[in-house]
């Protein structure tokens, strides 16, 4: 009798282990898929940009009190960057601007104005630069320092350096009584270069750190030298819990 063996038959049978499952965590390629989206993501968002529905006017009104506005103070508001002269200044349901303009012991005495300015969080915009010559305009057409004797400025953020590059261009102090600033970033924010990553707003650029800005290098050189900033009260704000 003849037999034939294959190979099969005459090796031992052992069972085949279960492949080792492969969580999608540890697969390379899902990574780099990822990744390639997402920067294709934030690329396309940096080109295109994406429709904000702030308009790009510039508002500007008055608070409290009829015209005219012809009281000894006006006190400027300028918001900051992606704010409006709406919700910066709003807090638990209460607008600074409006109590001070119904406070019994400034009411009388002071006229208050908000500037607001386009600041969208994608897309184009007017620079620091840009927005201060929109300040100069928005001033000079309602009369703010022709009417009034004297002229406070309260920015936010960016407004401060709004405000600082405004009044350098129109170097004359001679009516500002007091400058305040909450949280400015005079020396830039670390957070600026950052958030480039992701928006084409030029207003970004313009609050990189002091050392690679030649716009607040300019600002803080030309204010620093300048010998009527030494006479008018300047003071800041700034916060000191952990965000």
């Amino acid at each position: 009798e003849i037999y034939t063996l294959s190979l099969h038959d005459a090796l031992p049978i052992y069972p085949r282990p279960a492949p080792t499952p492969r969580h999608w965590w540890r697969r390379p390629r899902i990574w780099v898929i990822g990744l390639v989206l997402v920067v294709g993501v934030i690329w396309l968002i940096k080109l295109l940009g994406v429709i904000d529905p702030s308009p790009r006017d510039v508002k500007v009104a008055y608070v409290g009190a009829q015209a005219p506005y012809h009281k000894s103070v006006a006190v400027v508001f300028v918001h900051g960057i992606f704010g409006t002269k709406n919700d910066t200044w709003f807090n638990q349901g209460k607008s600074f601007p409006a109590l001070l303009a119904s406070d019994p012991e400034f009411q009388n005495q002071a006229d208050v104005f908000l500037f607001e300015y386009f600041t969208p969080k994608f897309g184009s915009a007017a620079t620091i630069s840009g927005l201060a010559g929109q300040l100069r305009g928005s001033l000079e057409d309602n009369r703010v320092f022709e009417d009034h004797k004297s002229v406070v400025f309260l920015s936010h953020s960016m407004g401060g350096l709004i405000v600082r590059q405004y009044l350098w261009t129109k170097h004359d102090l001679s009516k500002i009584i007091m400058l305040y600033f909450y949280a400015t970033p005079t020396n830039g924010s670390g957070l600026s270069t950052t958030a480039q990553v992701i928006s084409s707003n030029p207003q970004l650029r313009g609050m990189v750190p002091l050392e690679e800005n030649d716009l607040l290098q300019s600002i803080q050189d030309g204010w620093l030298q300048w010998e009527e900033t030494k006479r008018v009260p300047s003071y800041c704000a700034y916060e000191t819990l952990q965000t």
